[in-house]
């Protein structure tokens, strides 16, 4: 039996949307909410992408160049479509168990 991945590929969307929203939300009103709400919403992210820009600029700068940022940014978006697939992929797999589980066993018996 093949695993569907429709919940994967919506909620992994939709949580790649959703950081790419805040993070430009952020660009324009920064605030301490919306970098809160954000590492909310990547909450496994922040730190790996971090390390990943901060190896990729070695000496750091006195103060960050302008591609810093962007990769930053874009590290967020990729690595929260990631996240929210894998989460995704855990309700694909709950719904395909609790789908199994009502076929074997109908109503009424």
């Amino acid at each position: 039996m093949k695993m569907q991945t429709k919940w994967a590929r919506m909620v992994g969307i939709a949580g790649a949307a959703a950081s790419a929203t805040l993070l430009w939300a952020f660009h324009l009103w920064p605030g301490p909410v919306l970098l809160q709400i954000l590492r909310h919403v990547n909450f496994l992210n922040f730190d790996l992408c971090d390390r990943v820009v901060a190896s990729l600029f070695n000496p750091p700068p006195l103060a960050p160049p302008p591609q810093q940022s962007a990769i930053f940014a874009a590290c967020l978006i990729v690595t929260a479509g990631i996240q929210w697939f894998i989460v995704g992929l855990l309700v694909d797999w709950l719904v395909g168990r609790l789908r199994s589980r009502a076929d074997s066993h109908p109503l009424g018996t």
